[in-house]
Formats: structure tokens, sequence, C-alpha cells
């Protein structure tokens, strides 16, 4: 579930920008993986691990883009996604501008093959494309979106087809003024519809093993015809 949800935002975000899947074998944008319980709907103890697990099948690759620094005890990063940003001290109410991490770079390996895995190319990325001064100023966070989602934790993964509401994984790589719901674009029926190549129908096809029993034979009939 936590890869096809990626996945499905790599194609929405590839529509929103105009750009060709086609050969598109893997393909890195900047996100908010905290997110990723909001979109399933599984727990962010499932999902840390899932992501994880994607990771080391070589799926995904996930990296804040940063360079580590060793100053006395303590390790700072510096550049990639770690950028400068302004907090209100609670105690004496003076703002103190520090380092915070603002998401993270995830390529996501859209077609699987043998001896194939997910890469970043550090050297390759743009800047950091958030100002998380004005996030907090317009209630744009990642936290303000958990609250929203009010998310319920399930502690069993439950197949619920292929239908995710991905804009929020996706939203961040975007200007505030280009965003716009993409809903549930990515449903079985629409994959299949959106097959070009034989290559492509099967890897849709494949998916209809992850559709829960109940609705399997319609989902065979469908992808038959």
């Amino acid at each position: 579930m936590v890869y096809r949800a990626l996945a499905q935002a790599v194609y929405a975000l590839i529509q929103v920008r105009a750009q060709q899947h086609m050969h598109t074998t893997t393909y890195t944008f900047f996100t908010v993986l905290d997110l990723l319980p909001v979109v399933t709907g599984l727990s962010s103890d499932q999902c840390e691990r899932a992501t994880r697990r994607l990771q080391d099948l070589g799926l995904i690759y996930k990296t804040s883009g940063a360079l580590p620094t060793q100053t006395t005890r303590t390790r700072h990063y510096q550049g990639g996604t770690w950028v400068p940003t302004t907090f209100l001290n609670a105690e004496t109410g003076e703002k103190v501008s520090t380092h915070a991490c603002a998401g993270t770079w995830v390529a996501v390996l859209l077609r699987p093959a043998p001896g194939i895995k997910a890469r970043v190319v550090s050297h390759e990325l743009p800047p950091c494309p958030r100002d998380l001064t004005t996030d907090r100023k317009t209630g744009r966070t990642a936290w303000q979106r958990l609250q929203e989602a009010k998310i319920k934790v399930r502690e069993s993964i439950l197949f619920s087809g292929d239908k995710f509401d991905i804009t929020s994984l996706f939203q961040w790589s975007l200007p505030e003024s280009n965003q716009k719901s993409l809903g549930t674009i990515d449903s079985r029926t629409s994959v299949l519809g959106d097959a070009q190549t034989p290559q492509e129908l099967v890897w849709s096809l494949s998916r209809i093993a992850s559709v829960h029993p109940h609705h399997r034979r319609e989902a065979v009939q469908e992808g038959a015809a």
C-alpha cells in the first residue's frame, strides 16, 4: 500500500507537470513522509517499517540531501532539505533561527526489474522548495494536515483497492498556485485504461493480486475486458 501510494503520487506529479512517463524508470520528488498515514490509513509505525523495507528492497530511496557536520558532541546537517527557519521561544518570546528538516527527497522505482534499484543523484537535486516559516504562517504544515485528517490508527493492513487521496504527498513539490487535488485518479480502471504497452498492461494486471478476495472476481473480469 505504501509503495502504491508513492507510485501514484509520482504519476500524479508527472501529470500536473505535463511530463512524459512512458520511458521513466525512476522518478525523484520532494515530499513529507510523515503524511503517509494520512494517505494510507496505516499507523506511523507501519509506514516507517514499510519505507525501510521498501528501501532495503531497492524500490524506493529516501534522503534529506544534506551533509552531516560534527561540531563538539552534536551532529548538524547543512544543505539539502535542512533549511534555516525561525521559531518563537516559548519561554522568552524571542525569535530563534535554527536549521530544520523540511522534508525528504524520495526516488521511486516505477518499473522494478532484477538488479535495478532506486537511487538519488544528490548533485542533481534542486534547492529545497519549502519555506518553513511561511508554511507555519499560512497553516501549510504536515502537522496541520495530520490534525485535519483525524487519523484512525489501524494495526492490521486492510486492502481497500487502489484509491488514495495522494495530494498531500506531492503538494510540497509544487508552487502554491499550481496545486490542485487529483483525488483518486489512480483507480484500477484508470490504470488499465491508460496502459499503452504490453509491459504496462502486465504491471497493471499484477495489482489484481492485492485486491480483496471478495472483489477479485470483478477485478479479473475488468482486466480481461
